[in-house]
């Protein structure tokens, strides 16, 4: 009994040598993947890291990208200053332009006719260059596209500022609407006549509501914005009054 359990402990003790690692060798491998982890952060992290090293490649990048454009727009300006648009090709070519009667002639567009009182005809084809050279009357056989430059009067002359704001009634008592107006058409039309305020019972007044023809029926009034697209009377009035606006805008600018 007394050998056969001396066996047994011999053989324990055989098992318990062959344990794997032993703790020492653990920490000793935990502190090495430690150091090797925070050199590879310090390479991409760290000042000279590769994520900087990314940002200043591409800052600089962007600052070269930045000059040379700088540089190509200097040598452009330097172009269109000594050379003037002509092509090396065609260094005698007419680039129209010019001035008439003291009206521009935008480049590229060349005076066919007309005077500055009745209407300046340019044409953007070389062609039709001074074809009708200070007639009135400029004929059709002309070559490319034409254009009228038509004098314009003085805008301020063309209208009057009221005191008070006027309605928009079509000269009827019968047609309200809500909508006033300050600016109203002064300029004289076609036979002599005169623009008068809006809301008189005379013709010829600007902007305003063209009443039904017994000229106070609100039914033909109503019956006209209806057909004509509007919401309502009052947008009807409205519209005319910025349409009004808007085209002496236009014409101021």
């Amino acid at each position: 009994m007394e050998k056969k359990f001396k066996n047994n402990m011999k053989s324990r003790k055989t098992c318990k040598n062959e344990i794997g690692i032993t703790l020492i060798a653990l920490v000793v491998t935990i502190v090495v993947l430690l150091i090797l982890a925070g050199v590879s952060l310090s390479l991409v992290l760290g000042e000279n890291g590769l994520i900087n090293k990314a940002k200043e490649g591409r800052d600089k990048y962007a600052e070269s990208a930045k000059n040379e454009q700088s540089e190509l727009n200097k040598v452009d300006e330097w172009l269109e200053e000594n050379i003037g648009g002509n092509s090396d090709e065609n260094p005698d070519e007419d680039l129209g332009g010019g001035t008439v009667e003291n009206v521009t002639i935008p480049e590229g567009y060349y005076y066919v006719g007309g005077t500055k009182d009745t209407g300046i005809v340019i044409s953007d084809a070389e062609a039709d260059n001074e074809k009708y050279k200070g007639q009135t009357n400029v004929g059709k056989d002309l070559v490319g596209n034409q254009w009228v430059w038509v004098p314009v009067e003085t805008p301020s002359s063309m209208y009057v500022t009221a005191a008070e704001p006027i309605a928009i009634t079509g000269g009827t008592t019968n047609v309200v609407t809500g909508v006033t107006t300050s600016k109203y058409t002064a300029s004289e039309i076609i036979s002599g006549q005169t623009r008068v305020l809006p809301n008189a019972t005379s013709s010829y007044r600007e902007p305003d509501i063209v009443v039904g023809d017994d000229g106070t029926s609100y039914d033909a009034v109503q019956k006209n914005w209806s057909a004509a697209g509007f919401t309502s009377l009052k947008n009807m009035a409205e519209t005319l009054v910025k349409d009004y606006d808007d085209m002496i805008k236009s014409l101021e600018t």
